[in-house]
């Protein structure tokens, strides 16, 4: 089943979950968001409410995240479930029926430490999404990146267009490395990863020479480096990608890792000055 604890919410309902309540999410088309939660606070809360938004508008759904709001359905399942680290899905079901607005725990599957300084490794896939710029469920390309990683091992799939250019990550966006520029697919071939504006934040800060643009899958072999971005993996460099090696000790992406640790350490003080006491799972 793909919940995690034993409560959901449908709209502002607390619900125990069942095998039947998650059949009846995934029947039709979904525009969802996922969320990490670290210490019961949720990271990047606002830009996730901002692309959740955005993402409902590809498909005209209008529907008005509120970060205060959110916060609080937050505060009820990370409270109800006992459960303060993370990811949790929300779901808006279009077409649906009655409250068609759903959020819920799901079981993730982070980095290992040793994967942050070894890499991972990917393999490619020639593969499309129909609008990559909103996050629309997709369970026949979910399906058969899934199907690859079971049977091979691999930690991530890479995206390979019609056209023979890389796009992204299955679950994640794509940056490689070559001499002291950083390179990745332009925007509208992808989603608009959360951690990827901040990966590009930090380049721009840090005064990184940054270049969005396309990539042939057959110009790999000219990069020395690449990292992969997203929720769950947070900054994590790629060791392998098919039959090419990349160099994972890179001055420059552990760098942009380091910058990364940075924000997220800052932000979650942030909410503890914002909200004090309301994303903590002790307060009475």
């Amino acid at each position: 089943m793909g919940f995690r604890g034993k409560y959901y919410l449908q709209g502002n309902t607390l619900l125990e979950v069942s095998e039947v309540v998650f059949n009846k999410i995934h029947s039709a088309i979904n525009v969802y968001e996922v969320i990490r939660i670290i210490e019961g606070k949720p990271l990047f809360l606002e830009k996730h409410c901002d692309r959740l938004h955005q993402s409902a508008k590809h498909i005209n759904v209008n529907y008005k995240c509120d970060c205060d709001e959110m916060f609080g359905k937050i505060r009820t399942l990370v409270l109800n479930n006992n459960i303060v680290n993370g990811n949790i899905k929300i779901v808006l079901q279009y077409p649906g029926s009655g409250d068609s607005r759903f959020m819920f725990f799901i079981p993730h599957n982070y980095p290992k430490p040793e994967d942050f300084v070894q890499g991972i490794e990917m393999l490619s896939l020639i593969a499309e999404r129909s609008q990559p710029n909103a996050k629309i469920s997709n369970p026949s390309l979910r399906g058969r990146a899934n199907q690859i990683i079971k049977e091979t091992g691999a930690a991530e799939i890479l995206l390979v267009d019609n056209k023979g250019f890389i796009t992204e990550g299955s679950r994640s966006n794509i940056f490689l490395v070559r001499n002291n520029s950083i390179f990745t697919p332009t925007l509208d071939q992808v989603l608009p990863g959360v951690t990827r504006a901040m990966a590009i934040e930090i380049c721009k800060q840090s005064g990184i020479d940054l270049i969005e643009t396309n990539i042939k899958y057959s110009g790999l072999k000219t990069f020395q480096g690449a990292f992969i971005t997203g929720t769950s993996p947070n900054i994590l460099p790629v060791r392998k990608i098919d039959d090419l090696y990349f160099d994972v000790a890179m001055p420059l992406v552990r760098k942009i890792m380091a910058g990364y640790e940075k924000l997220i350490l800052e932000y979650l003080v942030g909410l503890d000055k914002i909200y004090g006491c309301g994303f903590r799972v002790d307060c009475t």
